[in-house]
Formats: structure tokens, sequence, C-alpha cells
């Protein structure tokens, strides 16, 4: 059966941005930080993830996800509805 829910594993080395300027999708995202430090930007605020920490948000919404570590960043990232990369 076609699954409403994506689960990925995601790294990003160091200096990575998710692709283009920024992403708008359907549905909501959400990200459990796993190694290193993520800057994500949802509109005109932006957080800083650290090792432990999560964020969710509507994916509607433009996103952008930077990797401002010293190193690669590993992170789960849950999309509903099911968002192929």
């Amino acid at each position: 059966p076609q699954s409403r829910v994506s689960f990925m594993k995601m790294t990003w080395d160091k200096g990575a941005v998710s692709s283009g300027d920024v992403n708008r999708h359907e549905g909501e995202e959400f990200i459990l930080l796993l190694k290193g430090i993520l800057e994500v930007h949802v509109d005109d605020e932006h957080f800083v993830l650290k090792e432990g920490d999560s964020l969710h948000y509507h994916a509607s919404n433009p996103h952008r996800i930077e990797n401002i570590g010293e190193g690669p960043c590993e992170a789960w990232v849950v999309t509903v509805p099911s968002f192929k990369i």
C-alpha cells in the first residue's frame, strides 16, 4: 500500500544547503537532529538545531536547511504526506 508518511535519514555535508534557494511543498515536516548543527529557515524565522533538537513546520511555508557546523549532519526527516527527494 502507498504510505502517506515518509521517514528519511538524511545527511548534509559541511556547508551543504537544501536544494534551491527555498523549498515549498504540500504537507508538514518534522526534523530530529542526530548529529551536527543545522540552521533551518522557515518564512522569516530561523532556528539553530543541535544534537537532540527537533522542529516541526508546515512545508507550504518557504523553508531552507543549511549545515552550519564543522562536520556532517545527520537527521531523521519525517514528511506528511509522503515526499520524494
